[in-house]
């Protein structure tokens, strides 16, 4: 889903009604705040822009809250938010089924 495609009306939404939210980290995963009580969150780094603010909004907001660090699979761009990084699948589905069990 792009988010960057919906008013922030729409997106407020959407966060309102997920049961689980999977995204890379951006601006987007702000919009945790809206998940309701409970909900499941996993954000997704590259291995150069880890940062804590999504993890401190779902916190907040009694999201259960998991995180990923990607591999670097491009020559690195000047900005490294703009990395290119690869997720393992086989990682990914573990760590959301130890998060189902929450």
């Amino acid at each position: 889903m792009a988010l960057e495609d919906l008013k922030l009306e729409e997106q407020v939404g959407v966060f309102a009604e997920a049961d689980w939210v999977i995204g890379p980290n951006g601006s987007s995963m702000f919009n945790l705040v809206f998940c309701p009580k409970g909900a499941r969150a996993i954000e997704l780094f590259s291995e150069s822009s880890v940062n804590v603010c999504q993890w401190a909004i779902a916190n907040l907001a009694q999201v259960h809250y998991g995180y990923l660090i990607g591999s670097q699979v491009a020559a690195p761009h000047t900005d490294p938010h703009e990395f290119d990084y690869s997720i393992d699948t086989e990682q990914l589905l573990q760590l959301a089924d130890h998060m189902s069990g929450i």
